[in-house]
């Protein structure tokens, strides 16, 4: 039964965090287009025309260019210009890979639970024979 309830708590946690995955943003940059579904706090992965790609944590939206830092040990400040901004991914919650998750460590509980019943059943139905 301990496994049961360590699954019931996988399940539950993982209902309760949830999962995060990289999603595109629009790239078109005139005027603050780009930057206006930004917030600090925000993880992003920007492809840059000058920089490649770099990941960060946003810090600030600035006039013509997002601020924030890398996950470096220790993390470095870094500055991208909205100008150079060929692609931007964001960081958020996805509904569906939660909803699997989730559904997914039900139907394992569920198996377990049948398995671990049916052993029983079967060792009560020998016990009986003897």
């Amino acid at each position: 039964m301990n496994s049961l309830y360590r699954a019931t708590a996988v399940a539950i946690l993982a209902g309760i965090v949830g999962c995060t995955s990289m999603q595109p943003l629009p790239t078109d940059c005139r005027g603050s287009a780009c930057t206006k579904d930004l917030v600090a706090g925000d993880e992003i992965l920007v492809t840059t025309t000058q920089q490649g790609k770099v990941q960060m944590k946003v810090t600030s939206i600035q006039p013509g260019r997002i601020v924030g830092q890398t996950s470096d040990k220790p993390p470095r400040e870094i500055s991208v210009a909205t100008d150079t901004i060929a692609a931007m991914e964001k960081r958020q919650f996805s509904a569906g890979r939660t909803a699997g998750l989730v559904a997914g460590t039900g139907a394992a509980t569920a198996v377990v639970v049948v398995v671990a019943l049916g052993i029983g059943l079967g060792s009560a139905l020998i016990a009986l024979a003897i």
